[in-house]
């Protein structure tokens, strides 16, 4: 039970928390309560890539080619911590003839923004899928 007050056989009362200080019989215990700070994994859930194309040449049946800037982004509110560092791989067109595999690492708040060229037979724009995130 957290926060509960249990008596001693002397009537003073201290607070039940998970880190706990014991005084002598009729001393004063001054708490401090520092909470730990919480941070959450990177994860195919909490990450999304993105990917911007910044130039497009089509040649007819030919396919096309794409210039393109690979960012990840983050979905809900998620904090990760801030000297901890991931490699996020991340497969684009997974499957087709041109599939290309990104490594992007994530530090904190901040991601590498991957800038890359690619021709395809497709006239669809690429899209992107998270394979994994493995800490560093």
């Amino acid at each position: 039970m957290i926060g509960a007050a249990i008596g001693s056989s002397d009537g003073a009362t201290a607070a039940v928390k998970p880190q706990t200080t014991v005084a002598a019989p009729g001393n004063t215990v001054a708490r401090t309560t520092t909470q730990t700070p919480t941070y959450d994994v990177p994860s195919v859930t909490n990450l999304s890539p993105e990917v911007t194309i910044t130039e497009k040449k089509c040649y007819g049946s030919a396919g096309c080619n794409f210039e393109y800037e690979l960012r990840l982004t983050t979905t809900g509110s998620p904090t990760f911590a801030p000297g901890k560092r991931y490699r996020v791989t991340v497969a684009l067109d997974e499957g087709t003839s041109w599939e290309r595999i990104h490594s992007i690492t994530l530090s904190g708040t901040k991601a590498d923004v991957i800038t890359s060229l690619v021709s395809s037979r497709s006239t669809s724009d690429p899209v992107p899928v998270i394979k994994s995130v493995t800490p560093l």
